[in-house]
């Protein structure tokens, strides 16, 4: 751990901002990235601190650097997500501050996507559905990661609303770190937790606000409580949660569904 890098303010957005270039353009192993510069303008930051940036993953063997040539991945863009995206003193107190992010908050993405869905979106979501389902079935974490991600990023772009939807991008790396212990949970749970997805699936395009807002919920609550037991993180904090209170006028007002 002694070489691990400082992820302070902006350098930890620019690592997210390079995953999401990793992750958004399909890169893989052996593959070309861009030049330094290119790289510093497409994160909003200096040459300097994705040279820095680079050194490192070279030294841990994520990247290879070839003179006259440029820059190529070397292994999965996931390893760049599991050396640069975990908390090593904490990691418990990161998974639960995802699993109370997204279910406080997703469930005003639902309400916003339902009321303004695209048939070709739809589609898009349950194109989304067979490809995470073969994902679980294979146990290809790259697979179930990258749909789970193009799952909430379709929801978020039916909403309409670019605040959601770049709200939407920053978390889906932190989905990944999710997924990472979802995955040890066993086949019980994998199977109850893509059920889930064809329920929200189903509700959104039946317009079915509520419902779609509950199986969502539900979701994230079996998660928890599952942690919990596995100890992964030290209480379930989604069983009592103010957040539902607040919301429940909003999602039993008759007007939400079409």
């Amino acid at each position: 751990m002694t070489n691990q890098v400082e992820l302070p303010g902006k350098k930890e957005q620019v690592l997210r901002t390079f995953f999401r270039y990793l992750t958004d353009q399909k890169i893989g192993k052996g593959d070309k990235i861009l030049s330094e510069r290119e790289l510093a303008a497409r994160c909003q930051t200096s040459r300097a601190t994705i040279r820095e940036i680079v050194k490192s993953m070279e030294a841990r063997g994520l990247f290879t650097v070839k003179r006259g040539s440029g820059i190529y991945l070397a292994e999965n863009p996931q390893l760049f997500l599991d050396e640069f995206f975990k908390d090593p003193l904490q990691p418990h107190h990161q998974i639960q501050d995802i699993l109370e992010t997204a279910y406080s908050f997703y469930p005003l993405v639902l309400y916003f996507a339902i009321l303004r869905k695209t048939p070709v979106e739809i589609n898009r979501l349950q194109d989304h559905i067979v490809h995470l389902s073969r994902g679980i079935l294979e146990k290809d974490h790259g697979k179930i990661i990258d749909r789970d991600r193009l799952f909430y990023t379709t929801i978020s772009k039916m909403s309409k609303n670019q605040y959601i939807i770049n709200f939407i991008s920053d978390t889906s790396i932190s989905h990944a770190l999710l997924w990472k212990q979802i995955l040890n949970l066993g086949d019980f749970a994998l199977n109850t937790i893509f059920a889930s997805y064809i329920e929200i699936t189903h509700a959104i395009q039946d317009g079915q606000t509520k419902k779609a807002i509950q199986q969502l919920r539900q979701k994230f609550r079996f998660i928890s409580t599952w942690l919990t037991q596995r100890q992964v993180i030290p209480s379930d904090t989604l069983q009592n949660d103010i957040s539902t209170q607040i919301f429940s006028a909003f999602i039993n007002n008759p007007k939400e569904e079409s």
